[in-house]
């Protein structure tokens, strides 16, 4: 309830900023938990399903916070059955309520209710992280322990989160090197902006800043990043004239040949992850292999937050 009414006054304070009409708060409170929950959003015949996931990860900080101070006493089966019960249902149903209200308002004003299952699958997935992060790795370790499963299982999980950390650190410092590379270009996007519109321009790039880490992560690590018909790699890239966000500099309409030179950085930062686990295990080898498969996981999940339709663009991901 804390989070409805935090989304009650940002959709107030956003329509008198605006100077719109109240009757425009429930479809504003109905996009605003979209946005929360990483899920698409839709108007005026076009659907942005890549949005910012920022406020989705604020989201998962404080919900995962509050399951923390639920949990981090004695806790059983049954009372974490009832738990994943609401922590699941309870943003599932606001979802389908934030849907009808925005099917409704499509009639008054220029909003449409996104695709259902899209916003019901980003929604569900935000809050299985809530759960899994909020429950911590005391309640993880017992889960293990009861279910006859090997702790280092819960290792194996930190492992990953450790090196996905590091390289989302470096592809974040890649991307901000590459845009003190294109100051010129920078200044240009800017001087077009001034007062409200160059604080506007700022925000949606701190908004999209996780976005941007996941995407100049997934590059570093030898893959591609496409935004509609353009792409860019370690090896190449193709460029069209993207929409003024000041992460778009950082794309170059060529890429110098030693750049795929770059792929040893997150080989360095694997093998700084994994440094000390092989000394503290018993499975070495079963060990590396799980925190492979949740590395992997875990990527999957990031890439699926950030990929969808961007308006007329299409396509946009890793």
């Amino acid at each position: 309830m804390i989070i409805v009414s935090v989304l009650l006054m940002l959709a107030i304070a956003g329509l008198m900023f605006t100077n719109t009409t109240l009757v425009a708060l429930p479809a504003t409170i109905a996009q605003l938990w979209l946005l929360f929950n990483a899920s698409p959003l839709s108007g005026d015949g076009q659907v942005v399903a890549a949005v910012p996931i920022l406020p989705a990860l604020i989201l998962v900080a404080v919900l995962s916070n509050r399951v923390f101070k639920a949990v981090k006493d004695k806790v059983s089966l049954a009372d974490l059955n009832v738990l994943v019960g609401l922590a699941l249902g309870f943003p599932l149903t606001l979802t389908l309520i934030s849907w009808a209200m925005l099917l409704d308002a499509a009639s008054v004003f220029p909003v449409d209710a996104p695709p259902l299952l899209a916003a019901l699958g980003r929604t569900l997935l935000v809050h299985v992280l809530v759960l899994v992060i909020g429950m911590g790795s005391r309640l993880w370790r017992a889960l293990c322990r009861r279910f006859g499963l090997p702790q280092w299982i819960v290792d194996a999980n930190f492992t990953a989160l450790k090196f996905l950390g590091s390289v989302s650190v470096a592809g974040l410092l890649l991307s901000v090197i590459m845009m003190a590379a294109h100051t010129s270009s920078l200044g240009q996007l800017f001087s077009n902006f001034h007062g409200v519109g160059a604080a506007g321009l700022v925000l949606l790039s701190l908004l999209y800043l996780p976005n941007v880490m996941v995407g100049s992560s997934s590059v570093l690590l030898g893959g591609e990043y496409h935004f509609g018909d353009a792409w860019v790699s370690l090896f190449g890239s193709h460029t069209v004239p993207f929409p003024t966000l000041p992460w778009f500099v950082v794309i170059p309409q060529t890429v110098y040949p030693f750049a795929g030179a770059l792929l040893i950085i997150p080989v360095v930062l694997a093998v700084w992850a994994v440094r000390g686990r092989l000394d503290r295990t018993d499975q070495p080898f079963a060990e590396m292999i799980v925190s492979g498969l949740f590395t992997g996981l875990y990527t999957l999940i990031a890439c699926l937050l950030i990929t969808g339709r961007m308006g007329v663009y299409s396509q946009t991901g890793p």
